[in-house]
């Protein structure tokens, strides 16, 4: 039946025995999942993370669990970043070749408000000429609109994902943990 994502993961949390969490920033509709196994929370929490977008970042003392992309980028001058010794400068930018990346996703799911057979969805960028696919499958009831909404965002993302930052901030911004979205 539909229950609310922050209700699942704060039952897989609770059933784990983690008692300080906050799911208060977790937002969609779960409309079936059969976690695998008996495996760990961070096992049964996983698929929902991919699937819904989410994160879990630590807080003093509590696992927040929050939607990405939902908060601003923090500015940050460049000019303020600190020397490590694991850098080549302040700031090291890399981009991963692209034949690394996939240029089609495919996932399996099961259909919901259907007859619950798995299905199949396909998403691939207009101007994709390799031949790299990526498959997954999620144990997670998922409408056909869901499941394409998902390939889409994990094939944008992979392309993100080509380009990396490394930095250290100052002690005066280390309250910025990961998590954070920071624009240099």
């Amino acid at each position: 039946a539909n229950q609310p994502l922050s209700l699942v993961v704060a039952e897989i949390c609770e059933r784990s025995g983690l008692k300080n969490f906050d799911v208060s920033g977790l937002y969609g509709v779960v409309r079936g999942y059969m976690p695998e196994g008996v495996g760990t929370a961070r096992a049964a929490l996983q698929p929902l993370m991919l699937a819904y977008a989410f994160e879990a970042v630590e807080r003093p003392g509590v696992l927040v669990f929050q939607m990405r992309g939902i908060k601003p980028p923090t500015l940050l001058d460049s000019e303020h970043l600190v020397e490590a010794d694991d850098l080549d400068g302040v700031l090291e930018a890399t981009r991963n070749p692209e034949a690394e990346t996939a240029g089609r996703v495919r996932l399996n799911f099961v259909e919901a408000e259907a007859d619950f057979a798995v299905r199949q969805v396909e998403a691939i960028f207009p101007d994709e000429e390799s031949f790299g696919v990526s498959q997954s499958e999620l144990a997670l009831a998922l409408t056909d609109s869901d499941g394409r909404s998902i390939a889409e965002r994990w094939l944008s993302e992979a392309r993100v994902a080509r380009d990396t930052a490394r930095f250290v901030l100052p002690r005066s911004l280390a309250h910025l943990g990961a998590g954070d979205v920071v624009d240099l």
